[in-house]
């Protein structure tokens, strides 16, 4: 009966921590995905309980908050690894390295991505024998190459980020909107604005089918100016 409530008081506190994600709400969406990952660590539910964790620290790391973000996808990750869920490593170390680009740290955020990359392609072959090519194509290797992309761009290795950014969305387009969508906002930034008009109409097609209403206003906003972008998102940040 206990982990029945529990799994109940989890989901209630999924779907709240989710909504308040969709609004922009991200301080308090980490609060709820904690909340969430208590419940479901009660009813024994060990990788939903890990994946919550891993969303607490991401909407962190989006309120503007890298150094507390950091601290908890060090923990999902260290938690994934410990039950060799590779894929979910995988996605808490791209989470984190970007944590380490937020906190100016671009160098150490690129090792420490390309090290999981190859961790990861290393133990699924050992592991399952994969093809790999089907190991490459998965999402959670769409969305670290994403993130690399992003580290390489900032680092000014421009030829390289592209075309990364080109296998993650070849991956992403059509299959997952929800990562798509991160990846175009991003990149939206590092684009001239011709490029950065098209890929804006993508955008807010993707937020609006997803109801993501806070990446909407990003989108609109990066089309506009990326300096508008920043000085809107470090003013929220500040408030």
């Amino acid at each position: 009966m206990e982990q029945m409530d529990s799994s109940f008081g989890a989901m209630f506190y999924l779907k709240a921590a989710e909504e308040a994600n969709r609004k922009g709400d991200y301080v308090r969406a980490s609060k709820l995905f904690r909340d969430a990952q208590d419940r479901y660590e009660r009813g024994g539910q060990t990788e939903m309980a890990i994946r919550c964790l891993q969303q607490a620290g991401v909407n962190l790391r989006l309120a503007g908050k890298p150094e507390e973000a950091s601290k908890l996808l060090h923990l999902a990750s260290r938690a994934a690894a410990n039950l060799r869920l590779l894929e979910l490593e995988l996605s808490c170390e791209a989470d984190l390295a970007m944590a380490f680009v937020d906190m100016g740290d671009t160098s150490h955020a690129r090792d420490g991505l390309l090290s999981a990359l190859l961790s990861y392609k290393n133990m699924k072959k050992i592991a399952s024998r994969s093809d790999p090519k089907q190991i490459v194509h998965s999402l959670e290797y769409a969305v670290a190459i994403g993130h690399l992309a992003r580290i390489d761009a900032l680092l000014g290795m421009h030829q390289r980020a592209l075309s990364l950014h080109e296998q993650a969305n070849a991956i992403l387009r059509g299959n997952h909107d929800e990562w798509e969508l991160n990846n175009l906002i991003w990149w939206m930034k590092e684009l001239p604005s011709g490029e950065r008009f098209d890929l804006g109409f993508r955008g807010i097609y993707l937020a609006t089918k997803l109801r993501r209403k806070q990446r909407l206003i990003e989108a609109l906003l990066l089309i506009i100016s990326p300096q508008l972008y920043v000085s809107v998102k470090n003013h929220h940040a500040r408030h």
